[in-house]
């Protein structure tokens, strides 16, 4: 699953990988003159076409330096240390003088608050088995507690909560926090990002330490927004730096500064993202961030270093894994972040007797299905793959023969496949416009067709019995479910005005479940709306995980999901009506990633693997 283009020594425990090699610069080239055939021409007329073409060069080479940042060399030596005892992290951070490490490990509904010594290796956990979901972890400087957001049960708000280091009760502080907080450099103030679907706002907060005397910087008004995996105060109190989203001229991020007295947003250099996440300073001349760019062909978030202001940029680490959270010592000489390693296969289950499973994908590096998969007519399977180096839709016969990719844009990042009624197309999504939007092609890979024109538009169902697809859109406020021709031959049109998302039609194309939330704050719950877009006929209380996991049983009276428990994650059925959930399948190790009913209901064909997600702490970079 690496790809470092440097040696890499893994060593077990706390010891450290040296990746001691030169990597090459993310820079385009011109081909050598040397592999070019040149005609003979006079000695006079060759020195001056020489010339000319020297001066092109020169001038492109220039222009390029002028207007983009270039990416600057990577490290030479980088040392990582996997911290032991991790796995399964999702949040880290680092005290600031870095003895500590606070990490949440566990999945949705178990999820533990742990703080790691580092001199000792010693392992103290702080909140256990919590139900809520956690939001971000900043220790406060002078390392004596911890701040973390949790969401509550109630609503989709979340709560910003302090937690003492050496025990005692957690202290709720505010309401609404929705990114992890930064701290002025005098420790009195603490910034975050808050988002407001019902007033279609995104802003940036500016409170005390005690959680009082609220402040809005600036606003950004939908689908303009702040990324709240987290922003970074600078050293001398007077700007806050964040990846920031616009649309303009096609939805990208870019990272700003926003001055903390006037909200003025300044850009820091040119550079667009694909995608951009947690940003924190190191010193007061460089920044590290959590993004992509575009062109990287997967969905994979890698760690960049930002010089400030000039925007250069250069990666960390050069690898095909995924990182989430970003913490930076004090003294800005050691980055604790969570690695992430995804590998997986597609397997097919005949009457969801699991005995019976087997794989029929063998490169497990390629994540095979774990963007999405459907069937088709005539016992094929459309997934998601990187097989190609950049995630693409495939096509593979059941028995595991004849798999070719369908889709080979380098920047498509295909995922979702849905295939339509008659058989003959695939609907998916696809970034290939600069947008997420819903796509259609062949089943042969030709004539792709744009079909949504929204900024974000996710999660496409097709009909089984008309040719209808079903997604999500968001607006200014709110994602809405919508349906559109498979033909494109009508604008799309909304199926509710309520907060919905993640829609799966019923096997007789007469109904639409969903996520749904009657308002902002109501409960998250499941309802079954009318294929034709009325109100919810029914509710459910789900408790499925992922959310984009919803499906139909094929018999048209059940809804099935995915749940994880004792480190193995299995289907479950809800039947519509009423009876306690009942389990389909009994995998005892690994992960669902996405799976899907064949035609006729018999096979089950699903994406499993592992993900294993370890804190890891990078130093000695420059």
């Amino acid at each position: 699953g690496y790809r470092f283009i440097g040696e890499v020594r893994e060593r077990s425990g706390e010891e450290t990988t040296n990746l001691e090699a030169p990597v090459k610069p993310e820079t385009s080239s011109l081909p050598s003159n040397s592999s070019i055939k040149q005609p003979r021409v006079p000695l006079a007329k060759g020195v001056f076409l020489v010339s000319l073409f020297l001066a092109i060069v020169a001038s492109i080479v220039y222009l390029t330096r002028v207007k983009t940042p270039a990416p600057t060399p990577q490290n030479q030596s980088v040392k990582i240390n996997r911290l032991a005892g991790t796995n399964n992290a999702w949040e880290t951070a680092i005290s600031p003088d870095g003895t500590l490490v606070a990490y949440v490990v566990g999945d949705a509904g178990r999820q533990s608050l742990r703080i790691k010594q580092l001199e000792t290796s010693t392992d103290n956990e702080l909140l256990t088995n919590e139900e809520l979901r956690f939001r971000g972890l900043a220790f406060a400087l002078d390392g004596r507690s911890v701040y973390y957001a949790q969401q509550q049960k109630t609503s989709s708000e979340y709560v910003l909560y302090q937690k003492p280091i050496q025990g005692g009760e957690a202290r709720r502080l505010l309401t609404g926090v929705d990114s992890t907080v930064t701290f002025s450099p005098n420790g009195k103030h603490l910034a975050f990002v808050r988002e407001s679907e019902t007033k279609g706002e995104s802003s940036l907060v500016i409170a005390n330490i005690n959680g009082t005397g609220e402040r809005i910087v600036s606003t950004r008004k939908m689908p303009h927004y702040y990324a709240v995996e987290g922003l970074s105060w600078s050293s001398d109190g007077k700007m806050l730096a964040v990846a920031a989203a616009t649309t303009t001229p096609k939805f990208h991020f870019q990272l700003i500064t926003v001055n903390v007295d006037n909200g003025q947003e300044t850009p820091i250099g040119p550079t667009q993202w694909e995608w951009a996440g947690k940003t924190t300073w190191i010193n007061d001349s460089r920044l590290a961030m959590i993004g992509r760019k575009s062109g990287s062909g997967t969905n994979n978030n890698q760690l960049w270093l930002i010089d400030y202001p000039s925007g250069q940029y250069h990666k960390l680490l050069t690898d095909l894994n995924d990182y989430r959270a970003l913490s930076v010592r004090q003294d800005g000489k050691a980055i604790v972040t969570v690695r992430s390693e995804t590998r997986a296969d597609l397997w097919v289950v005949p009457e969801t007797n699991t005995t019976k499973a087997r794989p029929i994908t063998t490169d497990a590096a390629s994540q095979a299905g774990t963007d999405g998969l459907d069937w088709t007519l005539d016992n094929r399977i459309v997934y998601t793959s990187l097989a190609s180096g950049s995630k693409n839709l495939w096509l593979v016969y059941a028995n595991g023969t004849q798999a070719r990719p369908l889709t080979t844009e380098i920047e498509d990042n295909a995922a979702n496949p849905s295939v339509t009624a008659n058989g003959q197309q695939v609907v998916f999504n696809s970034g290939r416009a600069g947008f997420a939007r819903i796509w259609r092609i062949d089943i042969d890979g030709k004539a792709p067709i744009e079909l949504s024109h929204g900024n974000l538009d996710l999660n496409p169902s097709s009909s089984p019995v008309e040719d209808w697809v079903y997604f999500s859109q968001r607006l200014a406020d709110k994602r809405i479910i919508y349906r559109a021709r498979i033909d494109g031959t009508l604008p799309p049109q909304a199926l509710t005005d309520k907060l919905t998302d993640y829609p799966v039609v019923s096997p007789d194309g007469k109904q639409v479940a969903c996520f749904y939330q009657e308002t902002p704050k109501s409960p998250r719950q499941v309802a079954i709306l009318p294929a034709l877009g009325e109100a919810a006929t029914q509710k459910l209380d789900i408790a499925a995980f992922p959310a984009s996991s919803l499906r139909w049983h094929p018999n048209n009276k059940a809804l099935t999901y995915l749940t994880k428990e004792d480190g193995a994650t299995n289907i479950w059925q809800q039947r519509l009506d009423g009876g306690p959930p009942e389990k389909l399948t009994d995998f005892k190790a690994d992960r669902i990633f996405a799976y899907a009913w064949s035609r006729d209901g018999r096979t089950l064909a699903c994406s499993r693997g592992t993900i294993n997600r370890d804190v890891i702490m990078i130093s000695d970079f420059k």
